[in-house]
C-alpha cells in the first residue's frame, strides 16, 4: 500500500512539474510574439526542450516541438529550429502540414542568409550554399509528397524551379516548372513556369524536348492573354532564348 502511495505522488509530482513547466514556456512564448525580446523567446525555448527531454513519449510532444522550432527560429538556431520541425512533423497530419512548411521556410531562410549582406558597390551573391539549396528542394519535396493538395504547393515549385536554375540544375528546375505548368494551370505563373521549362531544357541541349515545350508555353501564354510573353515563346521557336527567369 505504500509503495503504491508513493509511486501515486510520485506520479502526481511529476505531472504537476511538466504542467507547469509548459505553462510557463507558453507564457513566455506569448510574451515573446508580443515583445520579440530574445530573453523571452531563451525563456520559452529552453523551457520547451526540458519538457521534450523529461517527458519524450508525451502525447502533445509533437505541438510543443512546433512551439520549440518557432523560439529557436526567433533566435537564429535554424539547425535546433529544424530538429524540433522534424519531430514535429511525425504528429498529427495538422501539425505535420505546419511543421513541414515551416522546415521550407526555415531553411530557405537559412539559405538567404548565406548569400551575405548587400552594401555600397557590392550586391549580395546571386547564390547561397549548395547544400542548403539542395536541403530547401528535398524539404519542400516531402512536404508535397505528403500533403500533394497543400495550398502553397505552387508556391513551392515556383521557388524549387527558380533556386534549382539559379545554382545551374537544369533538369530539376526544368521537371517543377514543368510540374507547376502542368498541375497548377490556372496559376498566374503557369506561362512563365512554361517557358522556363523550356529554357532549361534548351540549355541542357534537349533541343527535341525545348521545342514542344516552346509550343506548349505559347499555347498557355495565349490562353492567359499574356501577349509578352507569347511573342517571346513565339520568338524562341525559332531563335530560343538564353535567359534566366521571366
Amino acid at each position: 500500500a505504500r509503495a503504491q502511495a508513493s509511486d501515486s505522488v510520485r506520479t502526481a509530482g511529476a505531472e504537476f512539474a511538466r504542467t507547469s513547466l509548459r505553462t510557463v514556456a507558453q507564457e513566455y512564448h506569448q510574451r515573446a510574439r508580443g515583445t520579440h525580446a530574445p530573453a523571452d523567446w531563451r525563456a520559452a525555448l529552453d523551457l520547451y526542450q526540458q519538457v521534450l527531454k523529461s517527458w519524450p513519449d508525451d502525447p502533445d510532444a509533437p505541438a510543443l516541438a512546433l512551439k520549440a522550432g518557432e523560439a529557436a527560429t526567433q533566435l537564429g538556431e535554424y539547425p535546433t529550429a529544424l530538429e524540433h520541425y522534424q519531430r514535429a512533423a511525425a504528429g498529427s497530419d495538422s501539425i505535420a502540414a505546419q511543421a513541414m512548411w515551416q522546415r521550407v521556410a526555415v531553411t530557405d531562410e537559412w539559405y538567404e542568409r548565406t548569400r551575405g549582406q548587400a552594401s555600397p558597390g557590392k550586391p549580395r551573391a546571386a547564390t547561397g550554399q549548395d547544400s542548403l539549396a539542395r536541403a530547401v528542394l528535398r524539404t519542400a519535396d516531402e512536404l508535397r509528397a505528403r500533403f500533394p493538395d497543400h495550398p502553397h504547393a505552387a508556391d513551392l515549385l515556383w521557388r524549387e524551379g527558380n533556386l534549382a536554375f539559379a545554382h545551374g540544375w537544369l533538369d530539376e528546375s526544368s521537371q517543377r516548372f514543368g510540374e507547376l505548368a502542368d498541375h497548377h494551370p490556372a496559376d498566374k505563373r503557369a506561362p512563365r513556369a512554361s517557358i522556363l521549362k523550356a529554357d532549361a531544357l534548351f540549355k541542357l541541349g534537349k533541343y527535341d524536348q525545348a521545342g514542344p515545350a516552346y509550343e506548349q508555353a505559347l499555347t498557355a501564354a495565349r490562353t492567359a492573354h499574356a501577349d509578352t510573353l507569347a511573342r517571346r515563346a513565339a520568338q524562341a521557336l525559332f531563335a530560343p532564348a538564353d535567359e534566366g527567369e521571366a
